[in-house]
């Protein structure tokens, strides 16, 4: 169950990144 861990940390900062992407953006 550790990839999952794994894949969640990962989705988060994919998330907070495509925020990030999305503010320069405008």
């Amino acid at each position: 169950m550790h990839l999952l861990s794994c894949l969640k940390s990962f989705n988060i900062r994919t998330s907070k990144e495509a925020t990030s992407q999305t503010r320069q953006a405008r």
